[in-house]
């Protein structure tokens, strides 16, 4: 399969492409009809051949999909695991490996916003001020009726009340000045007798600075498991392939 977006970059008229429709059917039963097929030349160390191409015109992370066919015809022997190809050539085995680094640098590169797009980012990011919570005040005003959260704990489960741990002087005034902020914003509050009672923690982030969490191992344990996961990472990536920008702003720990 090819894209459409990479025959225009490499010059090649839409006129060169044979309108013979096949349709995809992806893992979750959605279908993609291609645009046509055209033959092209292909060169893997030393190994050349014309291939027949799929032309697809959607959004996609890959440029060029080389599939089972090609594999077979060139008796390629493939392993995901050391990522690397051997092919059988005329003249001796040769093995092509992944350019990691290369990869990582190219991946890294396209995510950076070209000078003209960074203007035009940085200003509908300042136009949209109010949209952001800043800080965890501004969370305190969304409304219970938008989205709530119960935890679905198996009835069976004995609850468990963790011992107290004890922490340094220094910790102790984070996770006092941590509690105190969510008590001051009502986002928790005092229970004398509790059934489940968990100790917190304090992880030190990439940044530097600590976040005071709490150790949910027991209340986890309890909790009925979910059936339905979190995408997987592939489907992620593919996802936001063809978009020009991605942005993991963080405006409470004030990234701007």
């Amino acid at each position: 399969m090819i894209m459409l977006d990479v025959l225009k970059a490499m010059k090649i008229k839409e006129d060169q492409i044979t309108k013979k429709s096949i349709v995809l059917v992806g893992f979750s039963g959605e279908t993609k009809n291609t645009l046509g097929e055209i033959y092209l030349p292909t060169y893997v160390e030393g190994v050349a051949s014309y291939k027949r191409f799929g032309v697809l015109d959607c959004l996609s992370s890959y440029n060029v999909i080389l599939g089972g066919p090609w594999i077979h015809n060139v008796k390629n022997v493939p392993s995901t695991y050391h990522q690397c190809i051997k092919i059988q050539t005329d003249w001796r085995v040769t093995t092509i490996k992944g350019e990691h680094k290369s990869t990582q640098e190219c991946y890294t590169e396209a995510l950076k916003p070209s000078k003209a797009v960074r203007p035009k980012l940085v200003s509908f990011l300042k136009s949209k001020f109010s949209c952001f919570a800043w800080s965890h005040f501004d969370m305190t005003e969304i409304s219970a009726d938008i989205i709530t959260h119960k935890l679905n704990i198996d009835i069976s489960s004995k609850p468990v009340q963790q011992k107290r741990r004890k922490f340094a002087p220094e910790r102790n005034t984070i996770i006092n000045e941590e509690v105190d902020k969510l008590l001051d914003m009502g986002m928790i509050n005092e229970v004398m007798y509790p059934e489940w009672l968990a100790n917190v923690v304090v992880v030190l982030k990439k940044n530097g600075k600590l976040r005071v969490c709490v150790d949910y191992t027991d209340l986890n344990k309890a909790c009925l498991k979910y059936p339905f996961l979190l995408p997987h990472i592939d489907a992620m990536v593919d996802a936001i392939g063809g978009h020009k920008t991605l942005t993991f702003m963080d405006a409470v720990d004030s990234i701007r």
